[in-house]
């Protein structure tokens, strides 16, 4: 896997293998193109507890972005975008693939409970569980504004860049919505992601597949130009 990392996902850079947090030890560790942390996990058979093994090693990579962000200093690791998970196997059954893909689905809500006890009836009272209340997966749960995404662009002139693609990505395409609630700006139609630009400090990443990384850096006036010729052509 790690010799041929980069057909797995272009841009996609090893970190390294086999990484000992002390609390826990990562298979494999990388950062995309846009800076995001990935968690790839490989297993030699299929089996389920891989999946709840991630789901253990997100939540720590997530709460120490930038404990990591300092360590590998080399990887220009953003730490305002949640970790992203690649699982490696033989094969998944549709039952697995069934499983993961309710958990990003469902509408989920967790309760507690204490039975209250005066002597009379007892009464139950419920307190809804909130990730943000405990200071804990804030930044996914926090909805970003659009000219919130825009100025984490420091460069004027590349801010300006970045909202011409957007006036050019809603005049060709009205029918889109904007979605900012992942830490980036997706532009969607029926729940489907047509394109993706992801600010950064000195530039910004245009994306124009929903499966995959394809897409270029942009932090002149050539790089919209190349946007405009994809948008167009996706169009047609």
């Amino acid at each position: 896997v790690i010799e041929g990392i980069s057909n797995l996902e272009g841009g996609l850079k090893i970190i390294g293998e086999n990484l000992d947090f002390s609390e826990i030890k990562i298979q494999i560790l990388g950062a995309d193109a846009v800076g995001r942390l990935v968690i790839v996990e490989v297993s030699d058979r299929e089996e389920e507890s891989v999946f709840f093994k991630v789901v253990d090693h997100f939540d720590w990579i997530f709460n120490h972005t930038e404990e990591i962000r300092k360590k590998f200093t080399g990887f220009n690791i953003d730490v305002s975008l949640s970790p992203r998970v690649i699982i490696i196997m033989p094969g998944f059954s549709q039952a697995l693939v069934r499983y993961i893909s309710y958990l990003s689905r469902l509408d989920l809500k967790l309760y507690s409970y204490r039975v209250i006890d005066h002597g009379g009836p007892q009464n139950v009272k419920f307190e809804l569980i909130s990730f943000a209340s405990q200071r804990k997966f804030i930044k996914d749960l926090e909805e970003r504004t659009v000219d919130e995404l825009l100025d984490y662009i420091e460069i004027p002139a590349v801010r300006i860049l970045c909202q011409k693609a957007m006036s050019e990505i809603k005049r060709l395409f009205p029918q889109v919505k904007v979605v900012t609630s992942n830490g980036y700006l997706s532009f969607k139609s029926n729940d489907n992601e047509l394109f993706g630009l992801y600010p950064q400090r000195n530039f910004f990443w245009f994306n124009s597949s929903r499966s995959t990384w394809h897409g270029f850096y942009i932090n002149s006036l050539s790089g919209l130009e190349k946007i405009n010729e994809e948008l167009k052509s996706s169009q047609r």
